[in-house]
């Protein structure tokens, strides 16, 4: 259990890390593009394969996203990204509020795989 926390965590840290790195000035345009389609597709109801068939319609997401996220960490130059990163472990009062954002965004997912409306 240890583990889980310690993961998730870091997965917290980093993409919080990743929003600081898109807005970081010297970060190029194109990462920056990726970051918004990347953000875009994970918060827009239209899918690839729709979410009502099933497994099917989930596993885009699953692939596609983190996929997108690991390709950005690599287009993001390593000075920037560690700069960011050292930010959004120091930065405790923003990094808060982006928990509660990733905390209402999972819940409205979780509401959606059971079928509540949102």
């Amino acid at each position: 259990m240890k583990s889980w926390k310690a993961k998730s965590k870091q997965l917290e840290t980093e993409i919080f890390a990743l929003y600081l790195a898109c807005k970081h000035p010297r970060t190029p345009w194109y990462a920056k593009a990726l970051a918004a389609l990347i953000i875009g597709y994970a918060f827009s109801p239209i899918d690839l394969i729709p979410d009502f068939i099933p497994l099917l319609g989930y596993l885009d997401d699953l692939i596609l996203i983190p996929a997108g996220i690991a390709f950005l960490v690599k287009i993001i130059p390593k000075d920037i990204l560690e700069e960011c990163r050292s930010k959004a472990k120091s930065n405790f009062y923003f990094h808060s509020f982006f928990r509660c954002s990733l905390l209402f965004r999972s819940s409205t997912v979780s509401m959606s795989v059971k079928g509540f409306r949102v």
